[in-house]
């Protein structure tokens, strides 16, 4: 489990009610499981039940008046205890999409702020009124996109806390589309699965930020709108021998893309600890080093070996999950086979 106490600059209890929210992180950078903590009166919580890895935890109050900002802790690891959360004073950010002509577009939709580190505060917005994030941290400033659901799309970089008003120029964003080809250079038909996300957010399904389609019979494919971000395009089937694979990138709303699936490759290893002895039940990941959300895990049996396929081949990083973070134990080249894979002792 994980306790803490949230408090202001101060020390203080902070008012409204308080939410204390974690988010584990998978050795693919995709998003885990989410836990919810119980705060008391007096802030302290307790966050029960914990998978091991790494874990993102936020941390705010909801009353639009105290002007705290929105706190993130990432690596948090399983077992921490006293953790003290001070909530800053922040900014919101308020704004509105427009056209070519400066008016407001039509319809609400989805507003993401983000930096280096991926995404910070995303909700809906109307197109009345606008948006209006969280209250944000003053340290450092911010990326806004907004995204309607009929394919508007604007970006304005480098935003402050406390900026109000600001106007985001929108366009109408092409589909992004392509064609999915088998090996020999043929279609591959209907009903393969297409996934875009975009870069760098660590999100999936969300509106206009990361969504999937299928095939037709012709092997081609078209993305519902899409916002204002890079993508990272991939498309595969393990169960019929096809590894996800990635179109080259990456690419922007409006782009036509082709991906040449590839046969998938297997992994077979065996995990032992220190001392050579078997150690069963572990997640293993196999993480291509091509980056992007892509990853399988695969859980040890009772003599250490586990097994997975219909991979991509190539350059590949074997992670194990652990309760004080996650573990690279070795590099590999996509197919590998009897793979001696050792954990480090604690």
């Amino acid at each position: 489990e994980i306790t803490g106490r949230v408090t202001d600059a101060a020390g203080r209890v902070p008012p409204g009610n308080l939410n204390v929210v974690m988010r584990g992180v998978l050795p693919s950078g995709e998003n885990g499981t989410v836990w919810s903590g119980t705060v008391a009166k007096d802030g302290t919580f307790r966050i029960p039940n914990v998978g091991s890895g790494r874990n993102v935890l936020w941390a705010w109050t909801d009353d639009p008046e105290a002007g705290l900002a929105l706190t993130i802790l990432r690596d948090v690891l399983p077992g921490t205890t006293g953790l003290e959360i001070r909530l800053a004073l922040g900014g919101v950010i308020t704004g509105r999409l427009v056209n070519d002509r400066g008016e407001p577009v039509a319809q609400g939709g989805w507003m993401y702020a983000y930096d280096a580190d991926g995404l910070v505060n995303s909700a809906g917005f109307d197109a009345g009124s606008g948006f209006t994030t969280h209250p944000l941290p003053r340290d450092r400033s911010y990326d806004i996109t907004l995204v309607t659901n009929d394919g508007w799309s604007g970006t304005v970089r480098d935003v402050a806390p406390g900026t109000r008003d600001l106007v985001v120029p929108g366009r109408l964003l092409p589909r992004l589309r392509g064609v999915v080809l088998l090996p020999d250079g043929r279609p591959v038909g209907a009903g393969i699965d297409v996934e875009a996300i975009a870069r760098g957010l660590g999100v999936r399904h969300r509106v206009g930020a990361a969504t999937t389609t299928q095939t037709g019979a012709d092997g081609r494919f078209v993305f519902p709108p899409l916002g204002d971000f890079e993508f990272d395009v991939s498309a595969g089937d393990q169960t019929l021998g096809w590894a996800t694979t990635r179109a080259p990138g990456p690419v922007r709303a409006g782009a036509d893309v082709t991906i040449r699936l590839a046969a998938g490759v297997s992994f077979t290893a065996r995990l032992r600890d220190a001392d050579g002895a078997p150690v069963r039940r572990r997640h293993i990941w196999v993480v291509p080093l091509a980056g992007g959300l892509v990853g399988w895990s695969v859980q040890t049996g009772p003599d250490g070996r586990c097994a997975l396929s219909g991979l991509p081949p190539g350059p590949a990083r074997v992670v194990v999950e652990g309760l004080d973070g996650d573990v690279e134990l070795a590099r590999v080249e996509l197919p590998a086979r009897d793979v001696e894979l050792v954990l480090p002792g604690r």
